[in-house]
């Protein structure tokens, strides 16, 4: 939630998919965000497979920030 709470605060129609990995043709490497954290983020090196795609769920921004919807926890 720190990404999208730092990146996206205030952006509307933003939507949260969930991805079958075994499903992408390209590379899907995790690499470190930021010089000195330990924290890993994906990066998806290509084109995102339509069909790796396993569902989709709006991403709204609560009046704390962004929340994972309940399928997602």
């Amino acid at each position: 939630m720190r990404v999208a709470n730092a990146r996206f605060a205030g952006a509307g129609g933003l939507v949260l998919l969930c991805l079958a990995v075994e499903r992408l043709r390209a590379p899907l490497r995790y690499e470190r965000g930021d010089a000195g954290s330990d924290e890993l983020f994906p990066h998806l090196y290509g084109a995102l497979d339509i069909d790796a795609v396993v569902w989709v769920a709006p991403f709204a921004e609560g009046p704390d920030g962004f929340e994972l919807p309940p399928q997602a926890a």
